[in-house]
């Protein structure tokens, strides 16, 4: 067959031509673009695989920028605590200095200034910003953080920087875990504040000898191997005949069951065995119990992390021996307060300056010299607590429903005294010493006083002091026994006032739920909180009573009884005061339908404060539609109308807070209390408590617990002094403890944000070397190599010249060429 030119060109030149064509085409635009392809459909692999590694290339970058802006944050937290640190450390020579006994108050002024002036640095620390963004905020980065109080008002939230796919890096410490963060290695460590002085020593001329001058006497401090006797003292100076020192303890362990314990003990027991009876109470090998050098029991948590423990001791001895059967609290159901009808020694290891009521109170000799004689109880006014006069009117210091006292007991001749009362209308506490005076000394030998907030008095004649027995008692116009007498501050225990302030009152117990130590909100039920084996069933709530007393805004008094049932709660109320239910309310669940009566073991906080609001507002429940029951609407309609004028909530640190709204001052009090219990059984919960006080805790509260330390610098006191005007200062020797356990509790937080600061530098470095290494990658992938295409290139050009050359030749062929 002849192969002519067409043929040749059709099916050999042309096809070659063609494919060089095309990759000279390829060729020169991989050179003038620098790209491999320019269309996936160039190559679907190379386009793949170059898309893949530009997403990484973008994550890489996004993850360099992100982590490189939140280290500037970290890096700036890192030297913000740093600072926090070196003041810290500066805070605790100046403690230890001032806790130097040479200093004098000049010197002590001056370094409780400089304390506070670092107070003030400190807290500018604390509300350093970047750029107008507050680095201890959390995420509310546009919100200061701590108040000119030192109240925290960010968040609980962290940030976190983008590092790469599924990969996030925190950057900041949020001010929740800074200035109110916890230290679950911290054991908590209590303290009572009343200084206890050896007896012994401050009165050897009654216990020891009676030829020992008075001016012998020495003040020196009880230690664990003073005896029983040394600390409660005793009327004379013989041993064999001293009673039975009572001593009545109750408190909370660390897992939140709480307990009463009745300690009796012998006079010539040491202190050292009382404090072993302390820490059995609280559970073998659970608490050290130990007496500082002022003589004052601490009690330190051996189990870490909880901040349940709490402790509350009163002591009692009848001197005269004639009622000390009834000392058996355990056995006779009797209350701390029933202490005040008592002639008996009290002795108080705790006294916060809280007030309760009690309805009696009795006369009590003083065990070292017979001479002298005490009423219990204090005449304190009812509006700030502060210590009545002659002159102060009794309506100021008894409560509204006081209507008279009433007397009772004996004559200083013996003669039983015959019933009598006295009006405290437009009296005063002067007519109250006259009808003392009047009523009981019958043979001329009493001689009334007022002293320091106490009525007192003298017998001239030893007939007269052992026949004396004065006893009071508050009454209603009907004649009913009522709260009127502000007990001694050392006998209060879970039933005082809340704290007023302005027009908030708050109570100092932290609700706090026992499975996790975490404050407790609003959501949060009472049983979640409460020691349940408290209760009648050591199950459940059901049953439990909590009474809510006081006086409304308005200024009128209540009484109110919350009644946990898992029939269904309820909740009663007088409002006038004259000891009768007015009206029962149901207390509903706030979701459902139909709505019901809540569960005892279902009540939330937040229930709870409704209830409290409704009571101290007289905001209550209507019966609009007059079927004699109280609908949810009508339960809700008063909710809403109790929150229009006050609130009732739960604090930062889990604490009830009643706030009157629209005024400075309040005329309203508080006085919430379990009184499911008695006899041995303790409250299963506490909302208001004479406890002992603080000096290490897991909890943090920054600003709060370096004010109280400060402020003992001031206060120029050592150790903690219930006596003073200030009896929950813990004093400089443990403000230097709650110093140590702030800067600690800075360091580590100041070691989380350095790991975080190293985490983010390495996070950083790593991407932008990923980053690189990627790009080089995405260069191999889809960059042409300009050496090697030039190369093809000049291949497919001399291709291309041969094939045109070819062409050339055959085309000049002739016929004979295929002869």
């Amino acid at each position: 067959m002849r192969v002519t030119n067409s043929m040749y060109y059709k099916n050999v030149f042309a096809p070659e031509k063609s494919r060089l064509s095309e990759n000279l085409l390829k060729v020169n635009k991989e050179i003038s673009s620098g790209l491999k392809i320019e269309y996936a459909k160039d190559d679907v692999s190379i386009f793949s695989n170059t898309m893949r590694l530009d997403n990484e290339i973008v994550t890489l970058t996004q993850a360099a920028k992100s982590t490189t802006s939140a280290l500037k944050m970290s890096t700036q937290t890192d030297k913000t605590l740093n600072d926090v640190q070196t003041t810290l450390d500066r805070m605790k020579v100046l403690m230890v200095n001032a806790a130097n006994a040479t200093h004098d108050d000049t010197s002590l002024d001056a370094i409780y200034e400089e304390l506070k002036g670092l107070r003030n640095h400190l807290k500018t620390l604390s509300n350093t910003s970047i750029n107008g963004q507050f680095i201890f905020a959390g995420s509310a980065l546009d919100t200061k953080p701590i108040d000119n109080d030192g109240t925290y008002r960010g968040n609980d939230k962290e940030l976190k920087a983008f590092a790469g796919s599924q990969v996030k890096i925190q950057y900041n410490i949020p001010g929740s875990d800074l200035f109110l963060g916890e230290e679950t290695q911290t054991h908590r460590r209590v303290t009572t504040n009343i200084k206890n002085y050896n007896q012994s020593d401050l009165h050897p001329d009654v216990m020891v000898d009676p030829s020992i001058p008075k001016s012998n006497a020495k003040e020196s401090f009880i230690t664990p191997e003073s005896t029983i006797r040394d600390l409660m003292g005793d009327t004379d100076n013989d041993p064999s005949n001293d009673p039975v020192s009572h001593f009545y303890l109750q408190g909370v362990r660390h897992d939140g069951t709480s307990f009463k314990k009745q300690i009796d003990m012998n006079s010539t027991q040491s202190v050292g065995e009382l404090l072993s009876a302390i820490e059995d109470a609280y559970g073998k090998d659970s608490v050290n119990v130990t007496l500082n050098p002022h003589g004052q029991i601490e009690i330190e948590d051996k189990i870490q992390g909880s901040s349940k423990l709490t402790f509350h001791m009163v002591g009692a001895v009848d001197f005269k021996g004639a009622d000390d059967a009834d000392l058996n609290f355990e056995t006779s159901g009797a209350k701390l307060e029933d202490l005040e009808q008592k002639d008996v020694f009290i002795k108080g290891f705790v006294q916060s300056g809280y007030t309760g009521y009690t309805t009696d109170v009795a006369s009590a000799q003083d065990r070292f010299d017979e001479s002298l004689f005490s009423i219990n109880g204090e005449m304190l006014k009812k509006g700030d607590f502060s210590k009545a006069n002659l002159y102060t009117p009794l309506s100021e210091i008894y409560p509204s429903n006081v209507d008279h006292i009433s007397f009772s007991g004996t004559q200083s001749d013996g003669t039983p005294l015959a019933p009598s009362s006295l009006s405290i209308a437009s009296k005063t506490v002067q007519d109250l010493l006259d009808t003392l005076d009047a009523l009981y000394d019958a043979d001329d030998t009493l001689e009334f006083s007022l002293n320091d907030g106490k009525i007192v008095f003298s017998s001239s004649t030893s007939s007269s002091q052992s026949n004396i027995d004065i006893k009071m008692q508050t009454q209603d116009a009907a004649n009913n026994a009522v709260d009127g007498f502000a007990m001694d501050k050392a006998l209060t225990y879970d039933d005082a006032k809340f704290t007023k302030d302005g027009n908030k009152i708050t109570g100092n117990v932290a609700q706090i739920v026992t499975a996790d130590n975490a404050f407790a909100t609003k959501s949060t039920k009472l049983s979640e909180v409460a020691d349940v084996t408290q209760t009648s069933n050591t199950t459940s709530l059901d049953g439990t009573k909590l009474s809510l007393k006081g006086t409304d805004i308005n200024g009128n008094l209540y009484t109110a009884e919350i009644d946990l049932s898992n029939s269904g709660s309820t909740f009663s109320v007088d409002t006038d005061g004259d000891g009768t239910v007015d009206r029962t309310y149901p207390i509903y669940t706030v979701e459902g339908s139909p709505r019901t009566k809540v569960k005892a073991d279902d009540m939330t906080y937040g229930q709870l404060s409704d209830v409290m609001n409704m009571v101290v507002t007289n905001s209550l429940p209507q019966d609009t539609n007059a079927n004699s029951v109280y609908d949810p609407e009508e339960y809700d309609a008063a909710v809403e109308n109790a929150s229009l004028l006050a609130s009732v909530d739960l604090t930062y640190d889990g604490k009830l807070e009643f706030t009157q709204k629209a005024t400075a001052t309040t005329k309203a009090e508080i006085t919430l209390q379990d009184i499911t219990s008695g006899g041995s059984v303790s409250p299963a919960m506490s909302f208001q408590l004479n406890d002992a006080l603080t000096i290490s805790d897991p909890k943090t509260d920054f600003f709060h617990q370096l004010d109280s330390a400060i402020e003992s610098v001031g206060l120029k006191r050592l150790r903690p002094d219930g006596k003073s005007n200030d009896p929950r200062n813990l004093g400089i020797q443990n403000a230097i403890t709650v110093i140590d356990d702030l800067a600690e509790h800075v360091s580590k937080m100041h070691a989380k944000i350095g790991a975080y600061s190293n985490s983010l530098q390495n996070a950083s470095q790593r991407s932008e070397l990923l980053s690189v290494s990627t790009k080089t990658l995405r260069s191999e992938t889809i960059d042409t190599d300009i050496a090697e295409a030039s190369m093809r290139l000049n291949q497919l050009t001399l291709n291309y010249q041969a094939i045109l050359s070819t062409v050339g030749r055959v085309s000049k062929l002739s016929l004979v060429n295929y002869l």
